[in-house]
């Protein structure tokens, strides 16, 4: 097929200005040539928005279909009669009346859904699959190919810092945005500390994005670009490459946090908050039912954070509680075992935490600062790629620390 029979949203490069009777993008509400039209593709999802700025009284009820192909317009008619247009969101009984109207007039359309609310767009989205993002270039075309998802850096970083509640831990770095790169995102990069060595493997990577565990401008350093702090800038800015650090919100969070998923990792249930930080916890109080010797423990640390932890074997014989907090929290061991922690497990240790550990009767373990915070990153990046359909790369640099 020559390139001026190609349709698409852009202008045509052997005839002159856009086209609109020949445009396939789902957004063009323009005629399309009869083919088109009639198009039966399954789309990809249903998303249902209430613009409360430009409708503060009848909470008017749009929808967006958003998929490839077009020829949606039965669909949108139909929809638009299942919904009550005075609600005020997305209720159980109009999900299933959109649901059941989509199944019917679209045989190919799922019959379950999963629902994402977006606070920061007043919106409520039902989908099959994660939210597709903007192409670039011609694969907006339903019959192109590079299919390279884009999204928003603000967007990204808005939805995080709202995710972690980023602002509501006292820290010691700015967390966040800490350096603005590209405006658009096709792959994150994640990694735990900040680092030339870091820096240079997400460029290589192609990231547009790296977010990390430790950031840069950390209060206990010095307020001043130095020869080292240049350099690292250097890479970021020469290859357009924002970066984004979340410290203890991310290690505090209950479903991507560090402690969260050293909790489930290792087998642990019904976690409680534990290590007080300010007015907020950071650290599970967790439980191992049936109790864990301390070798049973220590195979499931050796599998899933660290095959060589520092161990100090002072507690009972059976471990029914344990007390997690990852990185560097040694001074924790002493309120662990008062509030009935068998065990305690951190990050690193630190000088007194020996005898503190014997005299309390807890066995303490520290499995690394680097290897029990991978786990927070990691999961944000798979996160960004559900929730936005951007590419994600963890970008490993041990530390035996």
């Amino acid at each position: 097929m020559g390139a001026g029979n190609l349709l698409s949203g852009r202008r045509d490069s052997n005839s002159g200005p856009h086209r609109p009777e020949r445009c396939a993008l789902p957004g063009c509400a323009t005629p399309r040539s009869e083919g088109l039209s009639q198009a039966r593709v399954a789309p990809r999802a249903i998303r249902v928005e209430r613009d409360e700025s430009a409708d503060p009284v009848g909470h008017g009820l749009d929808l967006d279909v958003v998929q490839e192909p077009v020829g949606l317009e039965d669909l949108d008619g139909g929809v638009d009669a299942a919904l009550d247009p005075c609600a005020e969101g997305v209720g159980a009984r109009a999900l299933e009346r959109l649901t059941a109207h989509a199944a019917a007039a679209w045989a190919n359309v799922p019959g379950q859904a999963v629902i994402e609310r977006d606070p920061l767009r007043h919106s409520v989205r039902v989908a099959d699959q994660p939210r597709r993002r903007k192409w670039v270039g011609w694969q907006d075309h339903p019959y192109g190919g590079y299919r390279c998802s884009v999204a928003s850096r603000d967007e990204i970083v808005a939805f995080l810092d709202d995710h972690l509640d980023a602002g509501g831990y006292p820290d010691a770095l700015p967390v966040g945005l800490q350096v603005i790169g590209a405006g658009d995102v096709r792959r994150v990069a994640t990694g735990v500390s900040a680092s030339l060595e870091l820096f240079e493997r997400a460029a290589a990577e192609g990231a547009q994005m790296l977010i990390v565990h430790h950031g840069l401008f950390w209060s206990s350093e010095p307020r001043r670009i130095g020869e080292r702090e240049r350099a690292r800038l250097r890479c970021l800015f020469e290859h357009d490459l924002s970066l984004v650090a979340y410290h203890l919100a991310l290690d505090a969070h209950a479903e991507v946090g560090n402690n969260a998923l050293i909790c489930r990792a290792l087998g642990l249930t019904d976690p409680v908050g534990f290590g007080v930080h300010g007015d907020r916890t950071i650290g599970f109080l967790a439980t191992a039912d049936p109790p864990l010797s301390l070798p049973e423990l220590l195979d499931r640390v050796r599998a899933e954070i660290n095959p060589e932890p520092l161990v100090f074997d002072a507690g009972p014989e059976a471990i029914g509680r344990v007390a997690v907090i990852s990185g560097a929290a040694a001074q924790d061991v002493l309120p662990a075992a008062d509030a009935g922690a068998d065990c305690f497990l951190t990050g690193e240790p630190r000088e007194p935490v020996m005898a503190q550990a014997r005299e309390a009767g807890i066995h303490f373990v520290a499995a690394g600062h680097y290897a029990t915070e991978v786990f927070g990153v990691r999961a944000l990046g798979d996160l960004l790629a559900r929730r936005f359909g951007v590419e994600h790369v963890f970008i490993d640099v041990p530390n035996p620390i």
